[in-house]
């Protein structure tokens, strides 16, 4: 069954710090509780189907960035903040906060071989579902900028310090191993 998503607020969940599964066919609701309360700054996501609705308080990270990829018709990346999570409304048990990756500015899903490009600012990150392939490749130290996955590498600028410029990186997908020199 595909499922749909939708942003809500604090409000649309009846028990903050919770999730809620109704059934829009029997109004049966059914409360889990979860593991944490977040702050206000939480997401707060709505997955739905014909038959189910799931109402997810997703924790935050500490940078202004959020967004929700949805990969196929049954798996999410959500990042909350920063903050970033896996959400398989169909197979709850594989959902997974990425508790190292919180700091996100931007999040890239390359189709073709299944997989998430994370980036702060200054390192990158590569999960595939519940796992992460490789991560903490720094590239720069104080900012990254213009990031674009091209074929099988990510080129982008990176501040230099050293250098009180931008100058352009190369990284490959496959292994997260940097083709040009380290930006200091």
């Amino acid at each position: 069954m595909d499922w749909e998503y939708r942003t809500t607020d604090i409000y649309d969940a009846p028990h903050y710090g919770m999730h809620l599964e109704r059934n829009p066919k029997t109004k049966m609701e059914n409360h889990h509780f979860l593991e944490h309360n977040y702050s206000v700054d939480s997401l707060i996501v709505a997955f739905y189907n014909s038959d189910t609705e799931i109402i997810v308080d997703f924790e935050p990270g500490i940078s202004n960035f959020t967004s929700i990829k949805k990969i196929d018709t049954q798996e999410f990346y959500i990042c909350s903040k920063g903050q970033l999570h896996f959400f398989p409304p169909n197979d709850r048990e594989k959902a997974h906060t990425f508790q190292a990756i919180c700091m996100l500015r931007g999040i890239e899903h390359i189709q073709s071989i299944n997989t998430l490009i994370c980036w702060d600012d200054s390192d990158f990150f590569a999960v595939r579902g519940n796992e992460s392939l490789w991560g903490n490749v720094r590239v720069a130290y104080d900012g990254i900028k213009e990031v674009k996955v091209c074929d099988s590498k990510i080129i982008g600028k990176g501040w230099s310090a050293t250098k009180n410029k931008y100058l352009p990186f190369e990284l490959d997908i496959a292994d997260g191993k940097l083709l040009s020199e380290p930006i200091y």
